[in-house]
């Protein structure tokens, strides 16, 4: 849980410092940085990797993908911490579904 908290904190850190030097070149200055944190629920790819003991839990569906990417959309965070998340390249799925994907996903 410790490291969870930490990894999470650290990429916060991170995106506000991409967001800082990214702001530094926009034409209009940015008022206001919105920061928010979702747990995933066991955000799980469909490979079984022999790995990780996570065979009993099931996938989320492609629908369920797309109803937590309608709440992400509502949020309008500038910067998204998730957890419970298995892998970098669900994560990039799951982003994919978003109206505006975030540009890094860590």
């Amino acid at each position: 849980m410790r490291q969870a908290t930490y990894t999470c904190l650290l990429l916060l850190v991170f995106s506000w410092s991409a967001l800082s030097q990214e702001a530094a070149h926009a034409p209009t200055p940015q008022s206001t940085l919105r920061v928010a944190t979702w747990n995933l629920l066991n955000l799980f790819d469909n490979v079984d990797d022999p790995g990780h003991a996570d065979e009993g839990t099931d996938p989320k569906s492609l629908a369920d993908l797309k109803v937590m990417a309608t709440v992400v959309d509502a949020m309008n965070a500038d910067v998204l911490g998730v957890q419970e998340v298995e892998n970098r390249r669900i994560l990039q799925q799951f982003n994919r579904c978003l109206t505006n994907p975030y540009p890094y996903v860590e």
